[in-house]
């Protein structure tokens, strides 16, 4: 489900991405890197609430992955919280 994941994602249906990410998340795949795409998809529609809760898990599971340290900071922007944005930001940029 992680492989349809990212045709869904690179093919820009991030309804359908997200459908198949929290498949994977919920069959047993609890990887940082599901649940960081899982948080883009949510994040593409707009769903920023959604998008940082995983995120969140993403980060409880590696704590400076850097991609879901940038998509935390590019969602909290979305929010308008640009305090957050830039703590996340440079949070990746030092992880990197």
């Amino acid at each position: 489900m992680n492989n349809l994941g990212n045709a869904f994602l690179l093919m820009r249906n991030y309804r359908e991405a997200k459908k198949a990410y929290k498949i994977s998340a919920y069959d047993g795949e609890d990887s940082s890197s599901v649940l960081s795409n899982l948080g883009a998809s949510y994040m593409a529609l707009q769903n920023y609430d959604f998008a940082l809760k995983a995120l969140d898990r993403a980060l409880s599971i590696e704590r400076n992955q850097t991609e879901s340290l940038f998509l935390t900071g590019l969602v909290y922007e979305g929010k308008a919280d640009i305090v957050n944005a830039i703590k996340h930001f440079e949070r990746a940029i030092k992880s990197d």
